[in-house]
């Protein structure tokens, strides 16, 4: 099953993109969902947090801030803007923002 997937997409990158690729690998990992999930506990082994679809991306994302707990905040890949170190990276300086603003 994994084995049989790991050689046959091995094999075609030695194909076509590098000859030679079995005689040099020392050391071989293959990662699934279910590692993801064991290893980071990420929801269903997802790598980015929640399905990037069209009901789920940017302002539709979970919100950074609870609308009905007033000192509850959310940040990180599953929150606005999105997933990936940019989005998660907006998302912590939005927060950010939202949290001082209601300092004030």
């Amino acid at each position: 099953p994994i084995s049989k997937l790991k050689y046959r997409i091995l094999k075609y990158i030695e194909k076509y993109y590098m000859p030679n690729l079995f005689k040099n690998i020392i050391i071989s990992k293959f990662f699934t969902p279910l590692d993801f999930n064991n290893v980071s506990n990420n929801f269903n082994g997802t790598s980015f947090s929640i399905s990037p679809n069209l009901l789920q991306s940017a302002l539709l994302r979970i919100h950074n801030k609870d609308k009905i707990l007033k000192n509850l905040f959310f940040v990180g890949s599953g929150t606005h803007p999105g997933a990936g170190i940019p989005g998660v990276l907006n998302s912590a300086k939005i927060t950010s923002e939202i949290i001082i603003k209601n300092l004030v």
